[in-house]
């Protein structure tokens, strides 16, 4: 009923929001069948409730019913564990269908993940739909082993354009596709692939408002972005939406009980509670929520805003026709949280989660004998990487008479990221168990030695999701190493190739190897340490036609690199395997010299020789000398 309610304020105001017959909604849901849930110790299924993802069987009914009206069964997302699989195969399924008439994700950070995947494996996605093959995703091949589910998966998605046209229609909407997202940097994707779209929603009320709009971009002007249909938590609902305009609900009292704690008294451990009779328009309080059965009675850590009571002349929700006395039902928008968070997947991680991983792993490093105090830190959601993860600002000072030397410095490095990470689990299991199941990846700390005196640079706003400054990083020298490609797949003509490589750091300096590649690169000074690295490989076209492109792979952390062992797989724009790629990158702190320079100064010679002349499968780049940093 709560949910019909709010379906009711949307289509009420936005007629070509209610769906023709044949139209299905995309909601995104992180289900799993019930024996794949992590225990307690005690054996009790665990999941979040709101991520429709709870232990407990759904009815054969309302299974039926989301599997009908959604993109794809509900059965087929049980079984995939792997959540960036999961989340990719259900926006294969809907981008495979062109009229849509909603876009729902139930978080904010999350709505934002999924655009990100789509700009980054669009080229995956395209195959899989005009192939009707999933074996073209990389998700897919590595974290779905099973065979026959492949099938099924593969027969599912072929069922799903069948009705839309067949082999003909996947590879028209494929290309239609790639177009679209082919046109970076152009608001709208939403709207523009699925022009028959309605409205898009997720929760952009509270602290998920600085999220709006980079949501909106994607939207973009035709597409209406609509807070979340109805405000629930794992208790129980508590309530619908009653405006698109606003992000006001109306409270349900039917679902839980509701007391009220006044905005002042928040702070007190016994505050007093007032009823949903007596809290007045204009005033904020935090809610206490009692489950219908009457089995916990606790504080929610929302604070909602009073707005106004509901009546005829607001036209938000209908009413009966004939004239009745309307109840005074209050309506409410969601203010703040109780301490700022972080939350991607519903782990709502506070200040408070935080500030305890970073004390308990400062005195840890004590115990060590490395004397540092906690300054400051500021934190943000990485919602580009896949899957996201925590990037953690951290700023220490030295104890006074205790300095730390190099070797303590590196200590601090390499333990920084592994220690916060173990201690935040320990503080909030809500993350721990998202980083079990891999919905979260590891978090990444950034850490800054200051002087005692020094003032401090991380004074931001506590956590952000916006892109941060240069200055929240430490620069570094680097040393690459080019050293071979392998395994080339043949070209459709017999005879040799003549490969070469453009490599980019941060879009800010760039080499092309030469055919004979004799030159002198690659010794970069003062760059920053989140500076990615990408490396395009193509085939010099002798005849003087444009060269082909081979393909590509990136390297995200530059400063702690790690090499594959099988070096980096070359990735065609299809998604196809080119080959592989190895190299070396040696880094160390910059000196006080170097950090003199401008950022991303090249300082040689590295010299090469390259060997153009061999076959296509044993193509080798092989380095003569250089000169260390």
């Amino acid at each position: 009923m709560i949910l019909r309610f709010g379906t009711s304020a949307i289509w009420r105001s936005i007629p070509a929001s209610f769906p023709s017959p044949e139209q299905r909604w995309f909601h995104l849901y992180i289900g799993k069948k019930p024996v794949m849930f992590p225990k307690s110790k005690d054996g009790t299924p665990m999941g979040p409730l709101t991520q429709i993802s709870s232990a407990v069987s759904y009815s054969m009914v309302l299974k039926t019913l989301m599997s009908t009206f959604n993109t794809v069964p509900l059965d087929l997302i049980e079984r995939i564990a792997d959540t960036t699989t999961s989340i990719f195969v259900q926006l294969v399924f809907v981008l495979a269908v062109p009229n849509i008439f909603s876009y729902t994700i139930i978080f904010a950070p999350a709505f934002i993940h999924t655009i990100k995947i789509i700009e980054e494996y669009f080229e995956e996605m395209s195959l899989c739909i005009s192939s009707a093959n999933f074996d073209h995703s990389v998700f897919v091949r590595d974290n779905i082993c099973d065979l026959k589910f492949k099938v099924e998966l593969n027969r599912a998605l072929n069922e799903v354009t069948i009705e839309y046209g067949g082999l003909k229609y996947r590879q028209e909407r494929a290309e239609h596709i790639r177009k679209e997202c082919l046109r970076k940097n152009e608001p709208g994707i939403l709207h523009r692939l699925w022009p028959t779209l309605a409205f898009a929603s997720t929760t952009i009320g509270a602290s998920f408002t600085m999220y709006k709009n980079e949501i909106q971009y994607y939207c973009g002007e035709k597409l209406p972005l609509i807070n979340m249909l109805i405000y629930c938590g794992s208790e129980g609902f508590y309530g619908s939406l009653a405006s698109i305009h606003t992000n006001e609900y109306f409270l349900s009292p039917i679902s839980t009980f509701f007391e009220f704690i006044k905005e002042e008294d928040i702070h007190q451990s016994q505050p007093k509670t007032v009823l949903i009779s007596e809290i007045m328009p204009g005033n904020r309080y935090e809610l206490v929520i009692t489950t219908e059965a009457g089995l916990v009675r606790y504080r929610m850590g929302d604070v909602i805003d009073c707005t106004r009571f509901l009546s005829r002349a607001d036209d938000l929700i209908p009413l009966p026709a004939e004239p009745a006395e309307i109840p005074r039902i209050p309506l409410i928008s969601v203010a703040y949280r109780v301490g700022s968070l972080l939350d991607v997947f519903g782990e709502k991680t506070t200040e408070q989660h935080v500030m305890h991983a970073l004390k308990e792993t400062v005195d840890q490093w004590k115990n060590q004998g490395i004397y540092v105090d906690l300054c400051d830190f500021t934190a943000y959601t990485k919602l580009d990487d896949f899957p996201s993860k925590y990037v953690i600002f951290l700023e220490l000072t030295n104890e006074q008479g205790h300095e730390i030397d190099d070797q303590q410095l590196q200590i601090l490095q390499n333990s920084a990221d592994s220690e916060v990470e173990q201690q935040l689990c320990s503080a909030n299991d809500s993350y721990q168990l998202n980083r079990k199941v891999h919905k979260l990846g590891p978090l990444v700390c950034v850490l800054k030695i200051m002087s005692s005196q020094s003032i401090p640079i991380y004074r931001r706003p506590l956590f952000s999701t916006s892109t941060v400054h240069d200055d929240l990083f430490d620069n570094y020298d680097i040393v690459i190493i080019f050293h071979s490609s392998q395994n080339f797949s043949k070209m459709n003509t017999i005879g040799y190739v003549n490969p070469y490589f453009v490599a980019t750091i941060d879009d800010q300096i760039s080499f092309t190897s030469t055919s004979k590649w004799n030159d002198e690169e690659w010794i970069i000074r003062n760059i920053p340490r989140n500076a990615k690295l990408l490396v395009k490989v193509c085939n010099k076209n002798e005849k003087g036609s444009d060269d082909n492109y081979i393909g590509e792979f990136e390297i995200l952390n530059i400063i702690n690199y790690d090499a594959p062992p099988n070096g980096h797989i070359i990735i065609d724009s299809y998604g196809q395997h080119k080959g592989h790629f190895h190299l070396s990158i040696n880094s160390k702190k910059s000196s006080n010299e170097s950090q003199q320079l401008p950022r991303y100064t090249f300082d040689g010679p590295c010299r090469y020789s390259r060997y153009d002349f061999l076959p296509i499968n044993h193509q080798h780049f092989s380095i003569v000398h250089f000169h260390y940093v």
